[in-house]
């Protein structure tokens, strides 16, 4: 009687081991298919970011804040200089004292913002500042 306790209970095991195989066949199956996806995926990252990286560099992945601050950046350029204003590479330089890098790109991207929003004209390569300026007693702005 026993033995056929023992006999059930190895082909109750035997049962479960077949299906734990065909579990464990499906699960390297899934596996390797999420692999191939990631794989993908991080090819189609690092071809993104080769394409994006600015002459062999390394990306820039620019948030909203350093956006922000780019356009502070060449509004204070453009601020400080004569009323002839600058041309791009002007402001690109002038911003390189500040220790802070422009591209050519994204400053004319950003100065043709500037533009729509009425902040900078332009007058043929030279931009300048429409922006009124402080007034010297903060009393009379009121």
């Amino acid at each position: 009687m026993w033995m056929n306790a023992v006999h059930t209970r190895i082909s109750e095991l035997r049962t479960e081991l077949a299906t734990a195989r065909e579990l464990e066949h499906e699960a390297i199956a899934r596996r390797r298919t999420v692999e191939a996806r990631l794989e993908e995926l991080e090819r189609l990252i690092d071809d993104e970011r080769r394409r994006m990286a600015p002459r062999g560099g390394l990306p820039v992945f620019v948030t909203a804040e350093a956006r922000g601050r780019r356009m502070i950046t060449i509004l204070e350029c453009l601020a400080e200089v004569s009323p002839g204003g600058l041309t791009t590479r002007e402001i690109i330089e002038s911003a390189r004292y500040r220790h802070i890098e422009l591209n050519p790109g994204s400053t004319r991207a950003q100065l043709s913002q500037a533009q729509r929003k009425g902040w900078v004209t332009r007058s043929g390569h030279r931009y300048v500042l429409t922006l009124p300026a402080a007034p010297s007693d903060p009393l009379a702005a009121g």
